[in-house]
């Protein structure tokens, strides 16, 4: 009887360890970890952790908080939080508020609920201004307070903003207070219109997206913590290398990596459980592998596009909607097109001016995305030459753009070659796809290609401002001279 009840055991024993390998993928390491080192568990991000604790140690009569931004799935929140928990630790009141389907005037509503005071504006402040405990705000998701870029907010939402950021200004002697914003809109604290004392500004820390050596790094530590023993799931380490390169590519985002390789776990568990239908003795634990990965990566991928297409308007295009299905590296490289095709239009050097040929080719291509990308402001940096010519080769899939030698049509990108590349529809619908030009309405993806074409198309506006006024002067002064 104990054997029949240890054999039946066993495959529940080894299917617990694909649920234990998926809890880990989930959970934040830093919740995993004991709260006295909460951020140390947290791998990478270590200059904005050094930032962070600076911006704590900060005393000044004119701090007015700090502002996070960043894409989405870049730590910005897991960092912030676990940050939060090791104060709470050392004696402080750690306080954190998503604003995520509120009004503006409800934040305050929200935030007295926490701090366990009264629910407006002036029960806050007179709790803040009478405590004798350290107080961290953290007030996530900010973004959601405002409409869709590049509309502004109203005048209330934007006082309520300013009154928020002025908390820190209740800091005395005896007790310090310090508040952090977070949302994805790197220019919120512009387009919210703050007023604030002596024009004073938050301080901003930017978080970029994920670089494949940072998430490999991550997705390394979380396997291993789920790696422990002889009945731990495996995964394989150039599966997981892989996918840390592709969803670089696309656009850094570790939870979208983290999720992907759960699935991926979730399959391999699927073909261990139909592997031991109706065995007597449980089979080995099925390692997740190369094709466990590619196959989930792509069925995300898939859904991501069904989405795009599903929330396009009728009355958009199909060159449109796949632009929209397109992610967002490789809408960075639509938007290096036009802007190579703009500055050659008009006579300017390519970009970078160090371009030697005004032919659009794949490396020429590469040299503008990249240094496109290398801008300061940039949130993510640009992908390598083999995943830039994977995201070549999904736009020539899609029919967006044209390969070709000698005048000849090629398929596909290979290592070292450097083919011609043309636009194959009309640079009208790419800018459509692109939300070149919207009003309002725009997802995250649109709002970064919306400012590096803007950046890029008001530098050329320049440039040829300064040589018509070149001319301009040069004409009046032969006129003067006859």
């Amino acid at each position: 009887m104990a054997e029949s009840d240890d054999s039946s055991s066993a495959p529940r024993t080894f299917s617990n360890a694909y649920r234990a390998l998926k809890a880990s993928l989930r959970l934040s390491s830093a919740q995993a970890a004991p709260q006295h080192s909460a951020t140390s568990a947290i791998v990478g991000r270590e200059d904005e952790k050094a930032i962070l604790h600076s911006y704590l140690s900060l005393v000044s009569s004119a701090d007015v908080g700090m502002y996070i931004s960043g894409p989405p799935g870049t730590g910005k929140t897991a960092l912030t939080t676990a940050l939060g928990r090791e104060l709470a630790l050392n004696g402080w009141r750690a306080v954190e508020v998503g604003v995520m389907g509120l009004r503006a005037v409800d934040v305050w509503s929200r935030l007295g609920e926490e701090l366990g005071c009264g629910k407006t504006e002036a029960d806050v402040t007179a709790h803040l201004k009478a405590t004798k405990q350290n107080v961290f705000i953290i007030l996530d998701e900010l973004d959601s307070l405002l409409p869709p870029p590049p509309g502004l907010p109203s005048a209330a939402t934007s006082h309520t903003l300013s009154r928020l950021f002025s908390l820190p200004l209740l800091s005395s002697s005896t007790r310090t207070v310090k508040l952090v914003g977070i949302s994805n809109t790197l220019d919120l604290t512009v387009r919210a219109n703050l007023v604030l004392p002596d024009g004073a500004r938050p301080q901003v820390l930017p978080f970029k997206a994920y670089g494949a050596l940072e998430m490999t790094k991550i997705v390394g530590a979380r396997l291993a913590a789920a790696a422990d023993g002889p009945e731990a799931a495996q995964v394989d380490a150039n599966a997981a290398q892989l996918l840390c390169r592709k969803v670089e590519a696309q656009n850094g985002d570790l939870r979208m990596c983290l999720g992907v390789l759960s699935d991926a776990v979730s399959l391999a568990e699927a073909e261990w459980v139909k592997k031991n239908a109706g065995a007597e003795t449980p089979r080995p634990l099925v390692k997740v592998s190369m094709p466990h990965v590619l196959k989930a990566f792509q069925s995300h991928t898939n859904k991501l596009r069904a989405a795009a297409g599903s929330s396009s308007t009728a009355s958009a295009s199909p060159t449109t909607n796949k632009i929209r299905s397109v992610p967002l590296q490789g809408r960075m490289v639509l938007v290096s097109l036009l802007v190579f095709v703009m500055r050659t239009r008009t006579g300017l050097a390519p970009c970078p001016t160090g371009t030697a040929s005004d032919i659009l080719t794949a490396s020429t291509l590469y040299s503008t995305y990249a240094h496109l990308l290398s801008h300061d402001a940039s949130p993510f940096p640009p992908s390598s030459e083999s995943d830039y010519r994977d995201l070549v080769s999904n736009l020539e899939t899609l029919g967006l753009v044209s390969l070709s030698h000698d005048g000849r049509r090629t398929r596909g990108l290979a290592s070292g070659s450097s083919p011609r590349i043309e636009l194959c529809v009309r640079e009208a619908e790419v800018k459509d796809g692109l939300g070149l030009g919207v009003k309002g309405g725009v997802g995250l993806a649109e709002e970064e290609v919306q400012r590096v074409w803007a950046r890029e198309e008001a530098r050329v506006s320049r440039v040829k401002a300064r040589s018509e006024a070149m001319i301009e002067r040069a004409a009046q002064g032969i006129a003067v001279a006859e």
